[in-house]
């Protein structure tokens, strides 16, 4: 069975919301809650206009919100691209 990586949240959320899907030192994200700001942020995106094919590209730090981020860009058929954050303006480019 072939399953889409945002379906892959789906799933999880449904199943085990409460469960634990990650965490980044002393923080934690439930699959219910990175569901619900994954359809948040795919709701926001979509407004501005992101759609299918698209790429995001990303240069920050971090953190546990931009696991929900990723599977919103998937969601909306685009393309998440993260760039270190350590790298200066030539190197992003």
């Amino acid at each position: 069975m072939t399953q889409h990586i945002p379906s892959i949240l789906d799933n999880a959320e449904t199943l085990v919301p409460g469960a634990l899907a990650a965490t980044l030192g002393d923080e934690a994200i439930t699959f219910g809650d990175a569901g619900k700001l994954t359809r948040r942020y795919a709701q926001v995106l979509s407004d501005l206009g992101l759609c299918q094919g698209d790429r995001l590209v990303l240069q920050a730090d971090f953190t546990l919100d931009q696991i929900a981020l990723y599977f919103a860009v998937q969601k909306l058929g685009a393309v998440f691209a993260p760039i270190n954050p350590a790298f200066g303006p030539e190197e992003a480019t």
